[in-house]
């Protein structure tokens, strides 16, 4: 692998600092315009993955292989879905003012008339 012997997986991964250096170092190929559009959900969701997983007891080989496993499957999770459908930020889950549901700006038609 391409890790230095010193450097453990999970130290590396808290140092990279952008989505693509992410898939750069577990050497995943991706579609720029999905990372333009869910960049945040992607990582956050990443980060969602990583922190329930239990390396306990894996070489820093299964872990590099898990942590790939888990981008891979963040990343599809936007593939498969848009951030909006995936509620993922307080955002996308938040009713408006007295229970009423936030209305999205793409429902929203806009008049010429003034």
């Amino acid at each position: 692998m391409h890790r230095s012997a010193a450097r453990s997986v999970l130290r590396e991964i808290k140092a990279l600092s952008s989505a693509e250096d992410f898939f750069l170092y577990f050497l995943l190929p991706y579609d720029q315009h999905v990372i333009n559009v869910a960049r945040l959900h992607v990582m956050r969701r990443m980060g969602q993955y990583l922190a329930a997983a239990d390396f306990a007891g894996l070489s820093e080989d299964e872990i590099f292989l898990e942590g790939r496993r888990l981008l891979k499957r963040a990343y599809r999770d936007f593939i498969d879905s848009s951030p909006g459908e995936q509620r993922l930020f307080k955002v996308f889950t938040s009713e408006g003012p007295r229970g009423r549901a936030l209305v999205s700006l793409d429902d929203i038609a806009f008049s010429s008339k003034r």
